[in-house]
């Protein structure tokens, strides 16, 4: 038995999920930033038969906008958008927090415009350090899906930090 569930935790731990911000911008104009980022996301396959056995899955972009000094607190974004299927229409659906909702008949076109934010503003200073970040939201799984999600990299989607270039001042 202690050898089964050994096997089963190693077994667990070989498939390997990604993504990766590959393009990212940010403008600044009249104290307003422009952020458009590019995600590329790879799903394995316990989180695509997750969607396709009808369990939706939420994703997440992280933004923070911090100015240089130590004591400042960041300005946070979270920007949440849910990835199902739909089983009568043999289609997957992005939702976003405004409830706006975009079909796609294939899972890889759905997966390109999750990984797309598209200028989204928000106030600063030239002087603001930004970051962000895509990852899956475990805390939205099933609570019979977290423990797998915690044990298994297939589920562990995240691109890691990405930086704003600085953008001198005038």
């Amino acid at each position: 038995m202690k050898y089964r569930l050994f096997i089963l935790l190693i077994l667990t731990q070989l498939g390997i999920a990604d993504a990766e911000i590959e393009k990212g911008s940010c403008q600044l104009g009249d104290n307003q930033w422009l952020l458009t980022l590019k995600t590329r996301i790879v799903l394995e396959a316990n989180p695509i038969e997750a969607i396709k056995s009808g369990i939706p899955l939420y994703f997440r972009y992280q933004i923070e906008a911090r100015a240089p000094k130590w004591f400042s607190k960041p300005q946070t974004f979270n920007i949440l958008r849910r990835l199902s299927y739909n089983h009568l229409t043999f289609s997957y659906r992005i939702t976003d927090e405004q409830d706006q909702k975009l079909s796609y008949q294939n899972l890889e076109d759905a997966l390109a415009e999750l990984g797309t934010l598209k200028d989204f503003h928000f106030s600063g200073t030239s002087s603001n350090h930004i970051r962000a970040r895509f990852s899956l939201a475990t805390d939205r799984l099933p609570f019979s899906l977290r423990l797998s999600a915690l044990l298994s990299d297939s589920w562990h989607i995240n691109s890691g930090w990405w930086l704003c270039p600085q953008i001198p001042s005038k």
